[in-house]
């Protein structure tokens, strides 16, 4: 995809389905975010997946305001 297109295009998402998310994907996802330039180069961001009933632990309480999301 061309990067025109995908700013046009771009939409936001606040639905979502409940299927989860191939590990596969967040494996690519995360090799190409790695990729991602940075400030002199410092990469100064750390990645913690989480999932399943752990993600969903983690995040219960999170959000009280309904409209956070």
């Amino acid at each position: 995809m061309k990067l025109e297109k995908a700013m046009i295009e771009r939409r936001s998402i606040r639905g979502f389905k409940d299927e989860p998310v191939s590990k596969a994907l967040l494996e690519e996802v995360i090799a190409l975010a790695n990729r991602a330039p940075s400030s002199m180069n410092t990469q100064p961001w750390h990645l913690h997946v989480l999932t399943g009933k752990v993600l969903s632990d983690k995040l219960d309480g999170f959000a009280v305001d309904p409209y956070f999301w």
